[in-house]
């Protein structure tokens, strides 16, 4: 992670690079730990993985860490 883009009420966008491919990218993470804001991320990811449009941004990838911490991956 790299720098905060900004926050709200699900949780915060950062600024990140890829270590592999050196790619920059937005990293949304979920700040709730409870299940039903889990679940609104897991619809989020998929619903916004489903559009392709100039206007919306494209998911690249989703994962959780050994933590719980959700995340989602974003051009």
């Amino acid at each position: 992670l790299l720098a905060p883009l900004g926050s709200g009420a699900a949780g915060a966008v950062f600024r990140a690079r890829h270590v592999g491919l050196g790619v920059e990218r937005a990293v949304k993470v979920l700040s709730s730990s409870s299940s039903g804001a889990a679940d609104r991320f897991e619809r989020e990811a998929r619903s916004l993985a489903s559009v392709r449009h100039p206007n919306v941004v494209g998911v690249h990838e989703t994962g959780v860490e050994p933590n719980g911490t959700r995340w989602l991956a974003m051009e």
